[in-house]
């Protein structure tokens, strides 16, 4: 293309009587339109990087930075109820106090949609790294598990330290039951001090996020050399053993923290009826073997209730098999609760089904038509066939009584013929 400016060329053009043609216009030269486009690009740049009131330049989110703001908009200058909400309380985190939202949110404009740049707990592992909160531990809460960090800690801000959800102990009661810890007799430092005084929040290398081993963190507390250890527990070097065979580490119904269901000789520490004495080699010892030691109390005439089919772990004078020997949560002093007990050996009879009797799923379970040491019946059944099924379906026996008509009647006197 010659070098005849347009204006000239628009004269020509005028002159000749004829009209000009688009290709011959200026935008059409590549020269024309790379200075064009330039020009553009540098104000658009001139004017996003303009700083903002006061020569600071800001993120979108409103913290210090050299990068081009959108519109020169502050994320709380639409996210009021955001602002209202968090912006006065106690603790903020440090991200949301200097107003840094683009380090954990993608900007979003008028999309009303929340847009983190990474998913879950991995956004928190930006900065808070999977070493120092022990995620390589033997123990991890599950709330870090299951990516849930925010079950705990709200990630903006919180009247109450480190950012969680609630004070104290109620942070842990948003998951864990408040009436299994708050029972009648509650453990001193549970109320004082509160879950951390035993448990660490995120991890540990010790079962139940203990922050040490069972026995010495009773023991931090709880002085063996004391007199009145040594009073309620007969002499018997107890620190040897494990304090949760009898006691409830949380709360109990029980006084002394025992749990729900003790045996008598552990509730009136007469542990000499089944150990060795509390100055023997072999304090925990027993002076009997278990099948041998549980009959000098426990009759089994008396648990059998005339059944002569037994449970084989009665039969054999396994108890323990059952039983725990010093203390239980659940009933009776079993070691689990329910139908869990009975699914031990019974693994076949959890599989799933369709539909579920009813009385499986009952408080009593198996025990709705099972007796647990010895019946009358096979299978160790409370009654025979038919009546035990009639025992709760009465409706169904007396329904099966109407439609089954009497015998009919034979007559026995001469009978005649028609002529």
């Amino acid at each position: 293309m010659d070098k005849v400016n347009f204006a000239e060329r628009k004269a020509s053009a005028s002159s000749d009587g004829r009209r000009i043609r688009s290709r011959e216009l200026p935008w059409h030269d590549p020269r024309h339109l790379t200075v064009v486009c330039g020009a553009i690009l540098l104000l658009v740049g001139a004017l996003s990087a303009t700083p903002a009131e006061g020569g600071e330049k800001k993120t979108f989110g409103g913290g210090p930075t050299t990068e081009r703001r959108l519109g020169g908009k502050d994320c709380l200058d639409c996210h009021k109820t955001f602002a209202d909400r968090y912006m006065g309380m106690k603790n903020l985190h440090p991200m949301v106090k200097e107003r840094k939202c683009e380090d954990c949110h993608i900007r979003h404009g008028l999309v009303p949609k929340l847009l983190l740049k990474k998913e879950g707990n991995e956004i928190c592992y930006s900065c808070h790294s999977k070493e120092k909160i022990g995620m390589n531990m033997a123990n991890v809460h599950t709330a870090l598990t299951t990516g849930k960090c925010i079950g705990c800690h709200d990630p903006h801000g919180s009247q109450a330290p480190h950012l969680l959800k609630a004070e104290g102990n109620q942070t842990c009661y948003q998951c864990h039951t408040k009436e299994i810890f708050e029972k009648r007799v509650v453990h001193k430092v549970l109320q004082t001090v509160g879950c951390v005084a035993c448990h660490n929040a995120h991890s540990s290398n010790q079962p139940s996020l203990l922050i040490k081993e069972e026995v010495p963190l009773c023991l931090s507390c709880h002085d063996p050399g004391k007199a009145e250890f040594k009073k309620s527990h007969g002499d018997y070097p107890v620190q040897r053993a494990k304090c949760t065979g009898c006691h409830n580490p949380h709360s109990s119904l029980q006084a002394k923290l025992l749990k729900t269901s003790a045996h008598d000789p552990v509730v009136s520490a007469q542990c000499e009826i089944c150990h060795n004495p509390a100055t023997s080699s072999n304090p925990f010892g027993t002076i009997q073997p278990a099948d041998e030691l549980c009959s000098n109390c426990h009759d089994a005439a008396a648990l059998k209730a005339g059944g002569s089919v037994e449970h084989v772990p009665f039969q054999q004078g396994m108890c323990t098999a059952c039983h725990l020997p010093h203390a239980s949560e659940f009933e009776r002093l079993t070691s689990k609760g329910g139908n869990l007990l009975c699914a031990e050996c019974h693994a076949e009879q959890t599989a799933k089904v369709a539909v579920n009797h009813a009385p499986v799923l009952s408080a009593k379970g198996c025990l709705s038509c099972h007796s647990p040491h010895a019946a009358k019946n096979k299978n160790l059944l409370n009654l025979k066939d038919g009546a035990l099924c009639f025992s709760c379906h009465e409706k169904v026996k007396a329904d099966l009584n109407k439609r089954i008509a009497p015998p009919a009647t034979i007559p026995t006197g001469p009978t005649s013929r028609a002529s």
